[in-house]
C-alpha cells in the first residue's frame, strides 16, 4: 500500500514491524533546497543511505509481518529525528544547536572535518519545512503510530524493528563550529569489538526499559550470536529513540528497538559515496535476521 509518493506500507498478521528508514534515494518531485548540481550532493546522498539494509535482512521477502519503509532521501527529510531537530543553518529562526544531520541533511559526511561541504543552497523557511514534513516526514511517523496500535490491538504487544547500516568505520563527530555534532567517519576498520577501536558485525540500538522489553532485546542478541555474529548493544541512542515518539511505551506493549548492519564487505565504497553492493557473506546474514524474524513474530 503507497500511503503517498514517498512512504510504503505492508500490513502483516504478527506482531512484528520492521522499517527502513534511511535506505531511500529519491531526491524527485520534492521542494528541498539542496545544491542537486553539486558532485559532492549526490555522494553525501549515497554515503547516508543504508543501501545493504534490504539485501542483507531479506527486507522485502518477509510474509507475516508488517513493513513501513521510505524511498525518500534522509538528506531531504530525515524520518529517524525529532520534528524540531533542527538548527539556524537548516531553518530560520532556529535557537537549536548545531546538528548539521539532524531532521535537514546540511552537510557531507566525511572523514575530516575540512572536507565537509554545505549541502544547501539556503536555510529552509518555517513554511518551507513544513511542506517537507507533511511530505516525509508526517505520513512515514504516522504510519509506524498506527501500525503498531494496530499490532498491539490484535496482539497485545507490538515490535517495531528498524533496520539500519553504518560504514565499518568507527563514528565520531566535530566538537566545535559551524559543524559541531556532524558526524565523522574514520578509515575503514577491521572487525572486532568497539573499545578495541574496530567494529563488531552488528550493534543493537536499546535503551532498555524505556523502550523494549530486556526479554525481547536478549533474544535479539542471543539469536545473532548462536549464528555466530559479533554483536554489541550500544546504550547510547540514536534520534529515533531519544525523540519523542507516541508509540513507544514498553509498559503498554509498544515496543522499539533497532539494529546496525556493519558494512565490512557489503557496503564496500560507501564512504567513497558509490552505492554498491556486495552479496558475498549474504546467506549467512539473511538466515540469522530470518530467524530473529521468526523468533520475534512468536514473541
Amino acid at each position: 500500500m503507497r500511503i503517498n509518493d514517498h512512504v510504503n506500507l505492508v500490513r502483516g498478521s504478527s506482531k512484528l514491524l520492521l522499517t527502513m528508514p534511511h535506505s531511500g534515494t529519491s531526491l524527485a518531485d520534492v521542494p528541498h533546497k539542496l545544491k542537486v548540481e553539486k558532485d559532492y550532493v549526490r555522494k553525501a546522498m549515497n554515503s547516508r543511505t543504508d543501501y545493504c539494509v534490504p539485501f542483507v535482512t531479506g527486507f522485502h521477502e518477509q510474509e507475516d509481518v508488517s513493513k513501513i519503509w521510505t524511498t525518500l532521501s534522509a538528506l531531504v527529510i530525515d524520518v529517524n529525528r525529532g520534528d524540531d531537530n533542527v538548527d539556524k543553518y537548516s531553518l530560520e529562526g532556529s535557537i537549536n544547536q548545531s546538528n548539521p544531520h539532524g531532521l535537514i541533511w546540511r552537510a557531507s559526511m566525511e572523514t575530516d572535518v575540512d572536507n565537509i561541504k554545505d549541502l544547501l543552497t539556503a536555510p529552509y523557511t518555517k513554511n518551507e519545512l513544513q511542506e517537507l514534513m507533511n511530505i516525509g516526514w508526517h505520513p512515514y511517523i504516522d504510519t509506524v503510530r498506527e501500525e503498531m496500535f494496530r499490532l498491539r490491538a490484535e496482539h497485545g504487544v507490538a515490535i517495531n524493528f528498524a533496520l539500519h547500516s553504518l560504514p565499518n568505520s568507527i563514528p565520531r563527530q566535530v566538537r566545535s563550529g559551524k559543524y559541531k555534532n556532524a558526524y565523522l567517519f574514520s578509515e575503514p576498520v577491521e572487525r572486532g569489538l568497539i573499545t578495541s577501536g574496530k567494529m563488531p558485525d552488528l550493534i543493537l540500538l536499546d535503551r532498555g526499559e524505556d523502550t523494549c522489553s530486556p526479554e525481547i532485546s536478549e533474544l535479539v542478541l542471543e539469536t545473532f550470536r548462536d549464528h555466530g555474529f559479533l554483536i554489541e548493544k550500544n546504550s547510547v541512542a540514536p534520534s529515533s529513540i531519544t525523540s519523542p515518539r507516541t508509540y513507544i511505551d514498553p509498559s503498554k506493549g509498544l515496543n522499539f528497538l533497532g539494529i546496525e548492519v556493519v558494512g565490512h564487505s557489503f557496503e564496500p565504497r560507501r564512504m567513497e559515496g558509490v552505492l554498491e553492493y556486495n552479496p558475498q557473506g549474504e546467506e549467512k546474514v539473511k538466515d540469522a535476521f530470518y530467524d530473529v524474524f521468526e523468533k520475534l513474530k512468536n514473541y
